[in-house]
């Protein structure tokens, strides 16, 4: 049996089940444990069970943010009318 160290540590971050809320005080949601917390949900289940999240599913490539977005029909900063 692996201890808590060697087990594989996950974030919250690469999961499909993490939504963004508008509540300052619970800023994190999981949609598959239904836990709104301060802290990521996927340390809350740790600090619980002692186990990684076993919810956890790798986001797809459609919902990981583009951070190299190329600028399409622009000119300048402008929108470019054809």
């Amino acid at each position: 049996m692996k201890t808590k160290r060697e087990q594989k540590r996950i974030h919250c971050l690469n999961c499909k089940h993490l939504r963004i809320t508008w509540s300052p005080m619970t800023p994190y949601f999981c949609r598959a444990w239904s836990i709104r917390s301060r802290r990521y949900p996927c340390e809350e289940v740790f600090s619980a069970s002692g186990l990684s999240c076993q919810k956890f599913e790798l986001k797809s490539r459609d919902q990981q943010p583009n951070t190299a977005r190329k600028r399409r029909n622009t000119y300048r900063g402008f929108v470019r009318r054809i």
